[in-house]
């Protein structure tokens, strides 16, 4: 009887916040390790979105024995495409001005897909631009391309804000 009525007191003992005595080491190590990590990111968009795919992201890459590139696109590979353009600019990787021409190229070509009562279907081919068979729409990839529009407007809003040459131009060299 005791311990229950105790319970109470232990729940809000444990419920409290753990407190770290060193953020900083934390933040230094990993600061490092996530630039790496967007940094090689940004270099797979860098490397394989252009106009050979019509500035469209592939949905795979397969690296084993021989590169092999998916030449198909999704709504949700569009938009983490358009975030890590974002990303990159935000690095120090890419100027305002080729952040601008890339986004700006993709949002052309968003443009030009074929549409279902506005939706983008789920898969395009990114040489041809024709939706891949069977024709539908996902919930859960135009849910993630909102999100990464409404990521890369902000992104956009920044950049306008934001010098040219800044200290993200320094951090990404």
């Amino acid at each position: 009887l005791g311990l229950w009525a105790l319970s109470p007191l232990l729940m809000h003992w444990l419920s409290r916040p753990a407190r770290d005595s060193r953020p900083h080491r934390f933040e230094i190590g990993n600061n490092a390790f996530l630039r790496i990590v967007a940094r090689r990111t940004w270099r797979y968009f860098d490397d394989l979105v252009g106009p050979a795919m019509n500035w469209l992201p592939p949905d795979n890459s397969q690296l084993s024995l021989h590169i092999e590139v998916a030449p198909r696109t999704s709504p949700t590979n569009i938009g983490l495409w358009l975030t890590s353009a974002r990303s990159s600019r935000e690095g120090g990787y890419r100027t305002p001005d080729d952040f601008w021409r890339r986004c700006s190229q993709t949002m052309a070509t968003l443009e030009r897909l074929e549409r279902y009562e506005g939706h983008l279907l789920n898969w395009y081919d990114t040489r041809t631009l024709a939706p891949l068979e069977p024709r539908y729409i996902s919930t859960a990839d135009s849910g993630n391309l909102l999100a990464c529009l409404w990521v890369l407007e902000q992104g956009c809003q920044d950049t306008l804000r934001a010098p040219v040459l800044g200290h993200q131009s320094l951090r990404g060299l």
